[in-house]
Formats: C-alpha cells, structure tokens, sequence
C-alpha cells in the first residue's frame, strides 16, 4: 500500500519537474525583460576630442586660409578655446599695438578702436581634419586703419591681414616682409618683386584689372621647421596686406576689378 502512494506521489512530481523544464527559462526571460525594460544603461564611453588645432603650427594654419574653400572646411563657432567675444577683441588690439610698433600699421587712436564685425570659425582641412584651427575674423573701421584681420585663437598671433589707410607707415620693401616674418616667427626667403604694372595681373583663380596707378606683389616663402608655404605681399593704391587677399582688394581700393574666370 506504501509502495503505490509513493509511485502515485513520485508521478505527478516528475510531471511538474517536466512541465518546469519547459517554461521556467521563458518566465525567468520574461521577468528579466520586464524589469530592464524602460531603464536605461549608462556605460563610459571616450568620446572624440573636438579639434582645436593645437597641434597644428602657425604656418599650417595660414596655408588653411590659403587653401580655403577649396580644400579646407569651415564650421562657424560662438566662442573660441582661448578667447570670447571681449578678450578677442583686447587680444587683437594688443597686436595692433605690436604691429604698430613695428611700422606695419599706422598708431590707432583709442576713438578708432572700433569693430564692425567679429565672428570665429574652426577651419580643417579636407583630407585631413587633424590639421585645423580656430580663427578669429575681425573687421575694422577706424579714420586712420580700416580693414580686414584673421587672428589665430590659440597664439593671439594675427596671421593674414589687408589694411585701407591714407598714409602707409612705410615703403613697401623687403624689410617689411622680414618684420611681418618675424612678427609670425617664421623664416622668410626667396623674396621676389613682381614690378609695378598698370596692366592685368592673375593667378590660377583671380585676375584683377588696375586701371589707374599700379600694386606691387612681392612674391616669397615662409618657412618653418622644414615646412615651406609661398606667401605674398600686395601694395596697392589706398592700402596693403599679407597673405591670399585678392578676393578682398576690390572693396579696399576701386582701381582694382575682379574678375572670376
């Protein structure tokens, strides 16, 4: 009698011991589920470091403007890494200054120091983003100094500029390139003169007509660590500039007409 209530009582265990087999993992699934659904999982993860170009040396970011639109891209930015709105300003006076003193500018009085535009963008290179950097666009009107500035966020360094003024400091000469060279701490060499010519000069993307007067271009190279850019200097009836300004010199001096081919 023993013998049959335990076969009875092993039956119906070996049964649910069956049954358990079969859906105790999707329950245990389904309260799993259950409870991790709708929660979220926060995991560290390195996020890439925004470009800021402080790897990237002064020479490389003036080729930036050199090369750009064509093969550099441009994002605009509010603020920069190392200066806002107001030290970027303060910034570019003190460099004014410094360009003054070395009879690359006029001396600007306290009551010309106005901006009418300021604005800063993070330029990389296309095929390489690595190479980049912030700089600061800055236009100036003043009685004696109006112009256009590009001023690199990460030195303070102003790198490229076209400047209207009714009496330049100086004669434009070979001096006055090794100042701005210096000013940069960069090396220059090959300095060459292209003479003054009242007729159409052009490069592989602008030609400007001078109808009145003549412009000098001295054509050169800078060079740093081993790292070589040609580089220019315009003079030109009501002003002058370093750097690749043609695009900028019809709006400073209406003896010049550009042309886009």
């Amino acid at each position: 009698m023993r013998t049959s209530i335990k076969y009875i009582l092993t039956i119906p265990s070996i049964s649910i011991f069956i049954l358990a087999s079969f859906f105790l993992p999707e329950v245990v699934t389904n309260y799993t589920d259950q409870n991790i659904l709708g929660k979220v999982r926060v995991e560290s993860v390195e996020l890439p470091k925004i470009i800021s170009g402080n790897n990237t040396s002064i020479i490389e970011k003036i080729n930036l403007l050199r090369d750009y639109p064509q093969n550099v891209n441009q994002v605009a930015l509010k603020m920069g890494t190392n200066f806002d709105l107001t030290s970027a300003s303060d910034k570019f006076f003190e460099e004014i200054s410094v360009l003054t003193k070395l009879g690359l500018l006029p001396k600007i009085e306290p009551g010309d120091k106005t901006t009418i535009k300021i604005d800063v963008s993070l330029y990389a290179q296309k095929d390489d983003p690595s190479i980049s950097g912030v700089l600061w666009n800055i236009v100036l009107q003043g009685d004696k100094v109006s112009g256009n500035f590009y001023m690199d966020d990460q030195t303070g360094k102003l790198i490229q500029f076209i400047a209207s003024v009714p009496a330049k400091p100086s004669e434009p000469n070979n001096k006055t390139i090794e100042k701005w060279a210096e000013y940069l701490g960069l090396e220059v060499q090959d300095i060459k003169l292209q003479a003054e010519s009242n007729s159409v000069w052009e490069d592989e993307t602008t030609k400007v007509a001078n109808s009145e007067g003549g412009y000098y271009v001295y054509h050169f190279e800078l060079e740093f660590e081993g790292r070589v850019l040609p580089y220019a200097f315009y003079s030109f009836k009501n002003g002058y500039g370093f750097g690749y300004i043609m695009n900028f010199i019809s709006g400073y001096n209406d003896t010049f007409v550009k042309i886009r081919p």
